[in-house]
């Protein structure tokens, strides 16, 4: 497989009563070398899986309803998409997605490549919870195209159980040398959301990402001391 099979895929079956088609199912295709970039909230902080060449990660919580401690032990995880120790928390105000200062709660880490190489992300999944007046929908945007489109977005059930959020990532690929930011925003939410009750947390956020190095550059055709120009001619 290589990218361009990446897709949602089914099959149809038929004989002489008629057809009936299958559920789609999504595939997936991951770069060899990528590395499992891996967050359990016991810090901010990667807790592994960061690649040699890549480096930063550390998670913060924007646009927070009021003042929340980020890094709990508060409604722990007691099943799939979560590790059962810290988790992130934020106080997201309830309303459609905005994205301006003061709007929806997001979560945000930063990863940095090294000199000379591209971050290249493609995969995404995180453990989530949300009370009943938290976001009923995630949105996920990057510093790729400057925060401008979403690159994955999808529901949330605001139940207070935690489940394990595994949205469809396009590959993004950042310039070179330059950092790649992501941001995951909570919105959508109804009801009486208090100033700084955490309604929606995170925990065993996995990233899938590689630093990626780019072909070399003449950066000057200035002769080195005691060489001769030479001119070709086609």
């Amino acid at each position: 497989v290589s990218l361009a099979d990446i897709g949602s895929y089914d099959v149809v079956v038929t004989n002489t009563a008629g057809t009936a088609r299958s559920n789609a199912v999504a595939l997936s295709v991951t770069a060899a070398g990528s590395s499992t970039i891996y967050w359990n909230f016991n810090t901010a902080a990667p807790t592994s899986g960061l690649p040699s060449d890549l480096t930063g990660g550390v998670v913060t919580q924007n646009n927070n309803n009021g003042t929340t401690a980020m890094l709990t032990t508060t409604s722990a995880s007691n099943n799939t998409g979560a590790s059962s120790g810290n988790n992130a928390g934020a106080a997201a105000r309830t309303g459609a997605l905005n994205t301006a200062a003061g709007g929806s709660a997001y979560f945000e880490f930063t990863l940095m490549p090294a000199t000379g190489e591209q971050i290249q992300i493609s995969g995404l999944s995180f453990g989530a919870r949300s009370t009943s007046t938290g976001p009923q929908a995630y949105t996920v945007f990057t510093s790729v195209d400057g925060f401008a489109t979403p690159v994955a977005s999808g529901a949330l059930a605001n139940d207070s159980v935690w489940r394990l959020i595994t949205p469809s990532l396009s590959w993004l690929t950042s310039a070179t040398s330059a950092p790649l930011t992501v941001r995951i925003y909570g919105s959508n939410g109804a009801g009486g959301a208090v100033a700084g009750t955490a309604n929606w947390r995170i925990d065993d956020l996995k990233v899938a990402a590689r630093g990626l190095a780019t072909a070399p550059l003449i950066v000057s055709t200035s002769p080195m001391p005691g060489a001769t120009n030479v001119a070709l001619a086609t």
